[in-house]
């Protein structure tokens, strides 16, 4: 079974890579070669991303992590198919991770690597650590070869007292993105030809967390909690930036009102920019207060949280984002309520990211604070202990959603450039998961209705995402699955000197397989099929993609 759970979280992992490879357009608008979808896209605010609490959920999850981004980076268009993570049922048997297994694969155009140790049984005094790797490279004809490097090293020590618990940790990160943007030929006496982009972006984290271990006698765990990380980061041409964050947490009943606990939490995080060029530096620092309240009577219970955001920057100004968010449960559970409504922010540099991704021709924001609000309200069922339902509505606004168009007046032409606009947002969602001991079904489905302020369109943004995961395991020596995703219909800003051209792109389908066969209890081997319905094209003239991709691997426990 310890296999069986393993390859699923492989097969989870399919879908970023798939992104590398999307689909032929069938326009006819414009040149077959033309092709202008952009693969290579910034991380940028979601509009009305309905992230919920601490205060919310159960589980802590990291307010940090769900709201703030430090450093803005490139990353591959990822179609999220639903702005509500689904509700994590019980007893989930296939998405588990052995604590110690090594995996390695190789294929036509990608490596993929895996180690993870630590000690199996706790004591109190625990450790781990975890490298993994990605590759992805390829030779294209009168092109030079792309490539993609991804290294990510990770470990911890804990120590358990009576008192408290410690956790020391650190990572590093590195991405190597190796660029051939244009034929070496196409501009014989343009120096741009002649060189590759080689770029580099390293980041180290360094954490501390300290949790309290007491309980009262009414079993209630009143926890207290503090945590640390320093994210110091290096670009290239010695470029460094720094942040640095603490959260404080506390979980204990300090109000005389019966059934009611409270969760006061303090965050605080900095961020400073050490860049060698001329361009404005921005400093900016966060203050968050997070308190919710949990309420319990016998057929129903409330979970209410307030968070208030506080940002101070180097230009000299203060902005308030308030959140609240709710949840009703009915016992014995077989539907919830949840509702939310927030506002907050993102802030990034006012330097250009030319320097990270080579295929964006700038990216200078015009104010470098992001503001976002939004509504979210959801119906959520479980049905027979394996069937759960989502259904619901998000509503959202933000003041300079990035969009991208393609740059046909700087040369190489080669490159997006980005436009930034007011955009609203309204979003209905479904969200359908199955699951048993041998078969997980998950279906996931959304319509994007976005309209901008000034540009015409929502460019390279689909209006409907529908996205299909199957896993079944056979004969307790097969685990198979597959993953179909559809993208509906988008469109595309080409800039001209006199007027620029709105393209239709046509929607695809993007389709993985994976069957994964357990030869004994340790040993097991794994094929991954990608991008099964691709055509070799080119994004937009020299932007290049993949045709299918396979991985052939083999994982081991121990």
């Amino acid at each position: 079974m310890k296999k069986n759970n393993f390859y699923i979280f492989i097969l989870i992992l399919i879908l970023p890579i798939a992104n590398f490879a999307q689909k032929t357009d069938t326009t006819k608008k414009y040149d077959e070669k033309v092709i202008v979808i952009g693969e290579y896209k910034l991380e940028l605010p979601n509009i009305a991303k309905p992230i919920l609490q601490p205060t919310i959920y159960e589980e802590k999850a990291e307010k940090h992590s769900l709201q703030y981004d430090i450093f803005p980076h490139p990353i591959f268009i990822t179609y999220n198919p639903s702005p509500l993570k689904p509700i994590k049922l019980d007893k989930e048997p296939i998405e588990a991770l052995p604590s110690n297994y090594a995996k390695f694969g190789v294929g036509n155009k990608m490596i993929d690597w895996h180690l993870s140790i630590a000690n199996s049984i706790k004591t109190k005094r625990n450790y781990g650590i975890y490298y993994d790797g990605f590759g992805l490279y390829s030779k294209i004809s009168n092109y030079g070869p792309p490539a993609h490097w991804k290294h990510n090293l990770n470990g911890y020590i804990e120590w358990i007292q009576n008192r408290f618990t410690l956790t020391l940790s650190a990572g590093y990160d590195a991405s190597i993105i190796h660029y051939y943007g244009f034929k070496k030929t196409e501009y014989p006496n343009d120096s741009l030809t002649k060189k590759d982009h080689l770029q580099k972006y390293n980041t180290i984290n360094i954490n501390f967390d300290v949790v309290s271990n007491s309980t009262n006698p009414n079993e209630f765990k009143q926890e207290y909690k503090i945590s640390g990380t320093i994210l110091p980061t290096y670009l290239k041409n010695n470029e460094y930036r720094l942040g640095a964050l603490v959260n404080i947490y506390q979980n204990v009943k300090w109000l005389p009102l019966k059934n009611v606990t409270q969760t006061p939490a303090m965050y605080l995080k900095y961020n400073h920019y050490f860049e060698n060029n001329t361009l404005e530096k921005y400093n900016f620092g966060i203050f968050n207060s997070l308190l919710s309240y949990q309420l319990k009577e016998k057929i129903w219970a409330l979970k209410l949280g307030v968070s208030i955001d506080v940002i101070a920057d180097s230009v000299g100004s203060a902005r308030v984002f308030p959140y609240i968010g709710g949840k009703l449960i009915f016992v014995p559970e077989i539907f919830e309520l949840h509702a939310s409504f927030g506002s907050f922010t993102e802030v990034y540099s006012l330097d250009s990211l030319y320097h990270i991704n080579p295929f964006i021709h700038q990216f200078i924001k015009p104010t470098p604070v992001v503001w976002r609000q939004y509504f979210t309200g959801s119906l959520v069922s479980k049905l027979f202990n394996k069937l759960q339902l989502e259904i619901g509505v998000s509503y959202g606004k933000t003041n300079e959603y990035a969009f991208f168009i393609n740059d046909t007046i700087i040369r190489p032409y080669s490159r997006f450039n980005v436009v930034y606009d007011t955009t609203t947002a309204l979003i209905p969602f479904l969200n359908i998961k199955w699951y048993s001991d041998r078969l997980n079904i998950n279906w996931q489905t959304r319509y994007n209705h976005l309209e901008t302020k000034s540009e015409a369109k929502p460019w390279h943004e689909p209006n409907f995402v529908s996205t299909l995961d199957v896993k079944y395991l056979f004969a307790k020596k097969f685990l198979v699955g597959t993953n179909l995703t559809f993208v509906g219909k988008r469109y595309a800003c080409q800039l001209k000197p006199d007027n620029n051209d709105t393209i239709e792109l046509s929607p695809f389908v993007d389709w993985n397989l994976g069957i994964e066969y357990f030869f004994n209890n340790s040993l097991s081997f794994y094929l991954n099929i990608y991008n099964i319905l691709s055509k070799p094209q080119y994004y937009y003239w020299h932007l290049p993609t993949y045709k299918v991709h396979f991985l052939l691997g083999i994982t081991y426990n121990f």
